[in-house]
């Protein structure tokens, strides 16, 4: 099963059978037959949609060479402050293409009558039966973040978003100069907060979320987390070993 279809069975699915709850999907992604090169993870196998997901879910794609060549001039800016991670700047790259998509996908879902947007990268996997009663409740007033993994910002990896402040979530690779300017190298959770200075946020999700990378690898470091977390996390990684190869 994929990141992407376990995230909708943990999500989706309980949601349309809430009470209260009217649920459309959208699913924003970049592909590319040539290897992604990341340094960082290991990743060097192309990028290509998951022709299962594409079967299931009506998806927006973009070449990455195109969310690239939007991104070129933003990057040879940014990299002259550096990066957050020692590297050649491939971290950086990722980062703004990531938020190229991630702009794209907002003003697609701009267009849509919603109240709440309920955000997660196709690359992770939920782990949890999504419960947000509560999240969704106060999320009108204030963005709801994880809040593990925040790393002196805000948790970029998923999040609550009232319609009103869809724009600064979504958008925010058009405060990227800005923040280079006033902070200095750019690093995604220290962004996140930054471009929703401001705006009220809680970093108070404790849904469990985990990569699925590349090949659909789970890193060990990933794993000996869950493994360390009382004995539910440490089942989920029992099980999540024997479902998916590990690095």
């Amino acid at each position: 099963m994929s990141a992407y279809q376990l995230s909708e069975r943990n999500i989706s699915r309980w949601l349309r059978v809430a009470p209260g709850f009217d649920v459309s999907q959208s699913l924003t992604l970049s592909y590319s037959a040539t290897p992604l090169d990341n340094e960082r993870t290991g990743e060097d196998q192309a990028a290509t949609p998951n022709p299962d997901i594409l079967r299931s879910q009506v998806a927006t794609l973009f070449p990455l060479e195109e969310i690239r060549e939007e991104s070129s001039a933003l990057f040879s800016r940014a990299l002259r402050e550096g990066e957050w991670l020692e590297g050649s700047g491939r971290n950086l790259r990722n980062y703004l293409e990531f938020l190229t998509l991630l702009k794209e996908a907002g003003n697609s879902i701009a267009e849509e009558d919603v109240d709440v947007v309920v955000f997660i990268r196709p690359d992770l996997l939920v782990l949890d039966r999504f419960i947000p009663l509560r999240g969704i409740t106060l999320s009108k007033n204030a963005i709801i973040t994880p809040r593990w993994g925040k790393f002196l910002g805000l948790n970029d990896r998923m999040a609550i978003i009232p319609r009103r402040f869809i724009p600064e979530y979504f958008s925010r690779i058009d405060t990227v100069e800005e923040f280079i300017r006033e902070q200095g190298p750019l690093d995604p959770e220290r962004h996140l907060a930054w471009a929703l200075r401001g705006i009220p946020s809680r970093p108070s999700l404790t849904t469990e979320l985990v990569r699925v990378r590349a090949g659909g690898v789970i890193a060990e470091k990933d794993l000996e987390r869950l493994e360390t977390s009382g004995p539910i996390r440490r089942a989920q990684a029992k099980k999540l070993r024997r479902t998916y190869p590990t690095r």
